[in-house]
């Protein structure tokens, strides 16, 4: 043992026991001092505004805080209590204050959205917002009430914007002595508008026609078309159109549609500016726009002058500018004469073209004051210069063409002489109004002349005349030589124009051949006497003319014996197959050439035209064969009888239509209707239409032929009802034409509900039967 507790040797023992340490002393907490903030400051972040202390016996105590009371504005101004204590211990605690101050107030700078024009009419327009430079406690907001104000038609409008910008930390309009602190207001104006300018139709010079009187009334049309834009587009357009008569600057009238619609007076001035003005109605886009001038413009020539200007609904305006010109435009009225003259000793005779004139007579230009040439040819009309000389409409010269000058008069040239006595050149005489032109022995016997009648407007007119010269002194026949002439003519003296004529003989510069003129006459000149000669015609054209079911009516009845022929030329004309008798094959024939269907619409095996010597005695029952050819044996003398009697095949009712001899012809026709009738239905693509046909006015008729259009049917056939009628009587053309030709050797009556055929179809589309049906003349004449 050494003496030491618990070393080695010693003796001891050992015990547990549970000894309890208290703490009896309360803990202590001390807060940090109060501080004041500005409102920009974070007052939750403890480095600014400090943090409480605890200690008691022991260490390490913690401490909580809770802000019992946030007394702040919305501005962040105002005061916190905050509440420190021991944590876990509620009983403990101090108390903090912590104010917050404001900075400087906004000074209420804003800049505001600024006015604008926006083109185009955009879907969104862009106002912008107003800006402004806060502070960091500052609370700014703003707002917008927009008025929206449309143009007319909503092509173009305008945007008000009321802007508001509110301070809220100043803004306190209920407090006591607030002077409107804090509130800020602005208008902005923004204008939305399309600049798309509406574009005018017509900006072309016009010129227009007097009538018969030489006035005109001035109507003047225009449109316009305005694309605009698509967010306001253009509903309509207005006009103003300007017109300046005679064109001295001075508008005339006013057409507005500015004006008040009730406007309708042209000689008043609603609006004040010294025009004569007059409502006009706005149009659609593209639509048009007429207006008439009042008071009739007269004379053969006048300038005015135009102004036009359209204004869509956003005030775009387009104008152009142009000319009218009202002018005589109407030919004149030629009223001429056919002359007779004779050649002089030399071949040759000058006759002026007003000795062909008859009270020719014109719209504008007085009749003595009428131009006369030949053959559409007029003088040199404008001032021209040539050989240093003037040349114009006062001035006597040669011309050629259309106002080719060929030599001064008196000739200057000695080739104009020569081609003026040639009548290859006319001279005009101011004095005269009128051109000559020399005829030599080429124009005889009969020259066909175009007189033509020129008004100071140069617009002309001619007429075909006829100058009949004669070579009494055989200035143009020389010794041994003579004429043979002669007249082709139907059976009623009608003259035959056109038709040709050969004259043969044994000499190389035979045969000869002329056509006959507007009267049927013709004649060869200067024919070596002592040599035989054969004259004969021909005009194998138009087969068709003259011929129509009433002559198959009149040749069937020949045929029967009921009612002859009363001519051996209407004989003749009823032989269509040329086998010298009448006969049924002659109807058959004549039937297919009236139904269209020969190839060239010519007949197989005859002429049109057949010609008979004038002076060869025909028998009525048979005037077969007969004399087509006139042989003139041993020449010596002129043989001025040669004529022909021109025979139309197939018509023997004389209704052939003869140039220029309309008047004297007899178209034998009856001028009474009968109608055809068919009940009408709806019909199916592949049906096969069977169509009835009556008529209630089918009374006396010996025939009747017509053409039927055909549109989405096809024939197939016809079949006999009261009428004796077969395929014969029927020809299916192509294109859907159909003809049809019936008759009776006498008159048939049938009662009107009595059938008197069925045609048969194929429909070929869906449709109504009435439309798809017509009757009409394009192929065969209608008539009864």
């Amino acid at each position: 043992m050494d003496g030491k507790y618990g070393s080695s040797g010693d003796n001891y023992n050992e015990t547990w026991c549970t000894v309890r340490v208290e703490d009896k002393l309360p803990p202590a907490i001390v807060c940090p001092p109060d501080v004041v903030l500005t409102c920009d400051m974070d007052y939750t972040d403890l480095s600014m505004t400090g943090e409480a202390t605890a200690y008691g016996t022991c260490s390490g105590i913690e401490v909580e805080y809770e802000d019992i009371v946030v007394n702040l504005d919305a501005c962040g101004s105002g005061f916190v209590q905050r509440r420190w204590r021991v944590k876990g211990s509620t009983g403990i605690f101090c108390t903090q204050r912590i104010d917050l101050t404001p900075l400087t107030p906004f000074d209420g700078k804003v800049n505001w959205p600024k006015d604008k024009e926006v083109n185009g009419c955009p879907n969104n327009v862009d106002s912008g917002v107003p800006t402004w430079t806060a502070g960091p406690c500052d609370i700014i907001g703003y707002s917008v009430e927009t008025d929206t104000f449309k143009f007319e038609d909503g092509a173009c409008f305008k945007l008000v914007n009321h802007w508001t910008v509110i301070d809220w930390c100043q803004y306190t309009p209920n407090a006591a002595g607030w002077n409107g602190e804090g509130y800020y207001t602005h208008t902005q104006i923004i204008k939305v508008f399309d600049d798309t300018k509406p574009v005018l139709s017509d900006c072309e010079d016009k010129m227009f026609g007097v009538d018969a009187n030489c006035e005109h009334v001035l109507t003047l049309t225009n449109s316009a078309h305005d694309d605009g834009s698509a967010n306001c587009p253009t509903g309509w357009l207005k006009w103003q159109v300007f017109v300046d008569l005679w064109a001295d600057g001075t508008n005339d009238y006013e057409f507005s549609s500015f004006l008040p619609s009730s406007d309708t007076n042209p000689t008043n001035d609603t609006n004040g500016n010294g025009i004569n003005d007059m409502y006009v109605k706005p149009t659609a886009n593209d639509g048009e726009v007429s207006v008439t001038i009042p008071e009739v413009i007269s004379g053969s020539m006048s300038n005015h002058k135009v102004v036009w200007k359209v204004t869509d609904g956003c005030g775009n305006v387009t104008s152009c500018t142009y000319n009218v010109m009202v002018v005589d435009k109407k030919d004149p009225t030629p009223y001429c004469v056919d002359i007779s003259s004779a050649v002089m000793e030399n071949g040759q005779v000058e006759l002026w073209a007003s000795d062909f004139n008859k009270n020719s007579f014109d719209n504008c230009t007085a009749q003595e004051d009428l131009w006369y040439t030949f053959e559409e040819m007029h003088p040199v009309i404008n001032d021209t210069i040539i050989s240093n000389k003037l040349v114009n409409i006062n001035v006597p010269h040669y011309f050629k063409g259309q106002g080719v000058f060929v030599d001064f008069y008196p000739a200057t040239k000695a080739t104009t002489k020569t081609s003026y006595e040639a009548g290859e050149i006319q001279l005009w005489k101011p004095e005269l109004q009128s051109s000559a032109m020399v005829f030599t022995c080429d124009d005889l016997p009969v020259a066909k002349v175009r007189m033509t009648v020129w008004d100071e407007k140069l617009n002309s007119d001619f007429c075909v005349v006829y100058l009949s010269l004669v070579d009494n002194q055989h200035a143009c026949n020389p010794p041994g030589g003579s004429r043979i002439a002669g007249t082709v003519a139907n059976e009623g003296a009608v003259g035959l124009s056109g038709a040709t004529v050969y004259l043969d003989a044994n000499s190389i510069e035979y045969p000869k051949v002329e056509s006959t003129d507007n009267g049927g006459e013709y004649a060869f000149e200067s024919n070596t006497h002592g040599m035989d000669y054969a004259v004969s015609a021909s005009h194998d054209v138009d087969y068709r003319n003259g011929v129509s079911t009433l002559d198959l009516v009149l040749i069937q009845r020949h045929i029967l014996g009921i009612a002859q022929l009363n001519s051996p030329y209407k004989v003749i004309a009823a032989d269509a197959n040329n086998d010298s008798k009448v006969s049924v094959s002659d109807l058959s024939q004549l039937r297919k050439l009236i139904l269209g269907l020969y190839e060239n619409d010519n007949l197989p095996d005859n002429e049109s035209w057949r010609f008979v010597d004038s002076q060869e005695s025909l028998d009525l029952a048979n005037p077969f064969p007969f004399t087509e050819v006139i042989y003139l044996n041993n020449l010596s003398q002129d043989e001025m009888a040669n004529n022909f009697v021109a025979v139309k095949i197939g018509d023997v009712n004389g209704s052939v239509d003869m140039p220029n001899a309309r008047a004297n012809g007899s178209e034998v026709r009856s001028s009474r209707t009968v109608n055809f009738n068919s009940t009408d239905r709806a019909v199916k693509a592949g049906e096969t239409v069977l169509m009835s046909v009556t008529s209630n006015d089918f009374a006396d008729v010996y025939g009747y032929q017509f053409t039927m259009q055909l549109n989405g049917l096809n024939y197939t056939g016809i079949q006999s009802g009261a009428l004796n009628i077969n395929e014969s009587n029927v020809g299916a053309l192509s294109n859907g034409v159909l003809t049809m030709s019936w008759n009776s050797d006498k008159s048939v009556s049938i009662e009107g509900e009595t059938e008197l055929y069925v045609m048969s179809f194929i429909a070929t589309r869906d449709g109504q039967l009435s439309e798809m049906m017509s009757m009409s003349s394009s192929v065969t004449p209608a008539e009864v």
